[in-house]
């Protein structure tokens, strides 16, 4: 089969990511014949979306004339898997797309594009937990889309906003079979990009800035301007941000950034910032993360470190504490969680009633020592995946009295 592969950006701002093309060359083509087509025009100042759409158009013209039967559309910052194209070509669809994680700087979202639910995709959700292909019903986004010659012979692509939906518009009053396949997922480059975010998310973020400071013991409005915070109280302050968020320094602040931080370390943490909710040497932030979030900004942290910390919360705090822990990293930053391995726990502790009861229950000598949640090494993993990390493995296990194991997922 004849491919073409298309690599479009919108403006000439994103011509070329050394990344997406080193991942594009490593392909698998099988035995394929690929070709590639790079094309950047702006015929229309200021109108990324109408452009890349235009784009698409005249690579679908290329594609209509020289006779192909595939077009494999990536766009300029997604970076793909090598078995994107041999795993899409197996679908039985007219149109197949991959999984692609939104950048949550960007939508405030941790569900990937097909998941979300302004795109319309009833089943994409239960698809992604289950890792099962699943039909799109809505909008799927161009990210990565291989696209048959029956369609792109007879569909052209829309130069105008918003040209994915439209697009997809046209596919489905066509009858076309559209079709997500969850196990090719393709990352994003790490770049500041737009970011579409409501007064909410300004809110939470200022809410953010204040605690930080807090826990690093300034007062809550240090680094505030003198007109924003005189004669006010830090709940008068965030009652009113609501009014002031056109003001440039509300609305391009600078972000402390942390190479690693990490999560209930006690008195012998591995990496600082340590975060705990009992005061003690060695503890940074005396925070209980039963009622608050990470004072961290969005996507400004590396690395995020907890040993025997997440079955001390119950198991809805922990799923939300992991979509926190997914928001303050960076793209491509590592969670790296050590959990007490409950399955093993029963296994070698079977005739050790009281050492059972210790591991599986916790010290129980504060209300913070007692464990409210278990885990198995699939639980773990799954737990992971559901809230966004890819590339989720375990890479530590220790066995005998006190069994565990180290899990590790990237953002």
């Amino acid at each position: 089969m004849k491919v073409l592969i298309t690599y479009v950006a919108p403006t000439f701002r994103e011509l070329v990511y050394p990344q997406v093309l080193d991942s594009i060359w490593g392909i698998d083509k099988g035995e394929h014949w690929l070709d590639f087509i790079f094309l950047t025009g702006v015929p229309l100042p200021n109108q990324g979306d109408a452009n890349l759409g235009y784009n698409l158009e005249r690579a679908r013209q290329v594609a209509v004339d020289l006779g192909y039967d595939y077009m494999l559309i990536i766009e300029s910052d997604i970076i793909v898997p090598t078995t994107c194209l041999s795993k899409l070509i197996l679908l039985d669809a007219d149109v197949a797309v991959g999984l692609t994680p939104e950048r949550y700087e960007k939508v405030r979202s941790f569900l990937p594009i097909a998941c979300m639910s302004w795109n319309n995709n009833p089943d994409a959700m239960q698809g992604f937990l289950t890792n099962n292909p699943f039909e799109i019903k809505g909008c799927a986004g161009y990210a990565l889309t291989l696209v048959k010659r029956c369609v792109f012979e007879k569909i052209p692509f829309p130069a105008k906003f918003p040209c994915d939906f439209t697009w997809y518009d046209s596919l489905h009053k066509a009858g076309v079979k559209v079709v997500c396949d969850p196990s090719v997922t393709s990352s994003h480059v790490e770049r500041v990009g737009r970011v579409v975010s409501g007064a909410d998310s300004a809110l939470k973020f200022w809410k953010i800035h204040t605690r930080l400071n807090e826990l690093q013991g300034k007062d809550w409005f240090y680094g505030l301007p003198h007109r924003w915070w005189w004669g006010k109280t830090k709940a008068n302050f965030l009652s009113g941000l609501k009014d002031h968020l056109d003001l440039p320094d509300f609305s391009n602040p600078k972000l402390q950034e942390f190479k690693d931080i990490e999560i209930g370390g006690a008195d012998r943490p591995k990496y600082h910032p340590n975060l705990d909710a009992n005061p003690s040497v060695g503890v940074d932030y005396v925070i209980d993360l039963n009622v608050e979030d990470l004072p961290f900004y969005d996507a400004t942290v590396e690395h995020v470190y907890s040993s025997h910390c997440i079955e001390h919360f119950n198991f809805k705090r922990a799923i939300e504490l992991l979509r926190d822990c997914y928001r303050v990293l960076k793209t491509n930053g590592t969670i790296e969680l050590v959990i007490p391995d409950t399955e093993k726990v029963v296994r070698y502790t079977a005739n050790d009633t009281i050492e059972k009861d210790r591991i599986l229950f916790g010290e129980r000598t504060t209300p913070y020592m007692f464990h409210w949640s278990w885990y198995s090494q699939e639980l773990a993993t799954f737990l992971l995946q559901s809230v966004g990390f890819k590339d989720v493995k375990i890479v530590g296990e220790r066995t005998g009295v006190d069994p565990c194991f180290t899990i590790i997922g990237k953002k």
